[in-house]
């Protein structure tokens, strides 16, 4: 087995293996376990390792059922675990393709592929959070993993982590959280207080010109949230607190706030409110199960259904997190529950999380903060795939199934180091997702080199071995009808000593 298709494996087979403790018996097993790996949730048994690419670290994944149906790639972002934080791509087998590690104290947010002017670009949000809230910048990369914009807010503004949604119209869809003066007296707060608005911008993304702005005060009262007053009265108050916005088919957005319990449907035109679902003041009457708490990623489901990624956080902090499907009518003005979705572990995230509703039908869920869980599920809620984050507190704002296709700038990395006669050869190349195999050329000389092994990529890493090594190689990346893609740099084969 390769150190590739070794990292999919359960963490504690592993580390039992490599030891061989498993045949000692379950009991002196754990024993073991404790006394070599205190605390076997932290590095350096939950970070990858690779001898091509020593600067890459980025967490271990453990696939605990199954492998991703939908077609594309799994999009996430790890941060808070032992590791480097940064947006990542695996395949679905939950084998690394792309992780771009990001400087110490910098996190992504909603990272996931988008269109801009007509082409595939990946996006997210760069930057530092705290306490919900985020100052940073979005990004837009092309698809050689080459940045090609930044933007930067104006009016003193700095973008929230929670959205960043690119239109047709090149234009994106960005958040901020604005402290203004406020009376807060009516929600027993001071006079004199600051509340924090959610403001919605649409920004072009060329010139960062400002196209469209809605601010929640003018359309949101205080008395809508459920969040209490700070008690220290230089505190902001945070009463809205949104997390998703969506662009509908009529140009209308569909907006989360986890503060007030509901989700606002927003005339684009106007800015007015058309309609709320769930809070205090829901349009629709709310049936049994539909009821959601400090939710996130609100989006629009398959027919007339809207999707919630329902956290139960507190007051209902016993409840589990789960995904709920919600039907409404806007004739009779009723929502009923059609489907809930909650993990096989009782998974219970107090903040971020995300649904999405893949074109077969599945559903594709991140577990949010404090899960470092990402599944699959069908309609019915049969569990496809589940995966996890081996890092102790590793977690993903949301995780995404999409498709995608990577060409990196950067040419193929390669390692190697002699093994007695043997040579053993690492390559690997970051982002690339149409290689299939890797080529090794190599000669006496750096020119001409021949082929002298040819190996199925075996994951991010791919280990061969050459039992009569050359004095000069390079490897080469092959796509799956053996077309040549790219070659690494010339490396000179370490000669045998004695």
């Amino acid at each position: 087995m390769t150190p590739s298709a070794t990292r999919t494996r359960p963490l504690r087979e592993r580390l039992l293996s490599r030891r061989g403790a498993v045949a000692v018996g379950g009991a002196l097993a754990l024993v073991m376990l404790a006394v070599i790996v205190p605390g076997f949730e932290n590095d350096p048994y939950t970070l990858q390792r690779f001898h091509s690419r020593p600067d890459l670290r980025p967490p271990q994944i453990e696939v605990a059922k199954g492998h991703a149906i939908g077609p594309g790639y799994v999009f996430v972002a790890p941060k808070n675990g032992p590791g480097p934080a940064g947006p990542m791509i695996l395949d679905r087998r939950g084998r690394v393709v792309w992780f771009k590690h990001l400087p110490k104290g910098i996190q992504a947010f909603d990272f996931k592929p988008q269109r801009y002017r007509g082409r595939p670009v990946l996006t997210w949000w760069e930057g530092h959070s705290a306490k919900g809230n985020g100052a940073g910048e979005d990004v837009i990369a092309d698809s050689s993993y080459r940045q090609i914009a930044r933007i930067k807010m104006r009016r003193g503004y700095r973008a929230d982590l929670h959205e960043f949604a690119l239109t047709r119209r090149g234009t994106a869809l960005v958040l901020v959280y604005n402290a203004v003066p406020r009376d807060l007296s009516s929600v027993g707060g001071p006079r004199h207080g600051r509340a924090v608005e959610g403001v919605i911008q649409e920004l072009d993304v060329k010139t960062g010109r400002v196209r469209f702005e809605w601010r929640s005060l003018a359309h949101v009262a205080l008395a809508e949230s459920y969040k209490k007053v700070p008690d220290d009265k230089s505190d902001a108050y945070d009463y809205f607190h949104i997390n998703s916005v969506r662009e509908e088919q009529n140009g209308n957005l569909l907006v989360s706030a986890r503060h007030t319990n509901a989700v606002y449907e927003i005339d684009r035109r106007t800015g007015r409110v058309l309609w709320r679902l769930g809070g205090k003041r829901s349009t629709f009457a709310m049936g049994p199960g539909t009821r959601f708490v400090a939710q996130h990623d609100a989006r629009r489901g398959p027919g007339s259904t809207v999707s919630v990624f329902d956290n139960q956080a507190p007051p209902d902090s016993d409840h589990e997190s789960r995904v709920v499907l919600i039907r409404i009518d806007p004739r009779t003005r009723r929502a009923r529950l059609a489907h809930e979705y909650k993990h096989r572990h009782d998974v219970h995230s107090d903040s971020q999380g995300s649904a999405q509703f893949l074109p077969s039908g599945d559903v594709f869920v991140g577990w949010g903060g404090k899960s470092p869980w990402f599944s699959e599920y069908t309609l019915a809620g049969r569990t496809l795939f589940d995966a996890r984050f081996l890092g102790k507190g590793t977690n993903s704002y949301r995780s995404f199934l999409l498709p995608w296709r990577g060409t990196p700038r950067r040419r193929p990395a390669v390692d190697v180091q002699r093994r007695g006669r043997r040579v053993v050869v690492w390559a690997s190349w970051n982002g690339a997702t149409e290689l299939a195999s890797w080529e090794v050329l190599g000669g006496r000389r750096p020119r001409p080199l021949r082929s002298v092994a040819v190996s199925r990529r075996t994951g991010f890493e791919t280990r061969i071995v050459l039992r009569r090594p050359p004095r000069f190689l390079v490897v080469r990346a092959l796509d799956r009808a053996g077309k040549p893609l790219r070659r690494s740099r010339l490396v000179r084969v370490p000669l045998r000593r004695g």
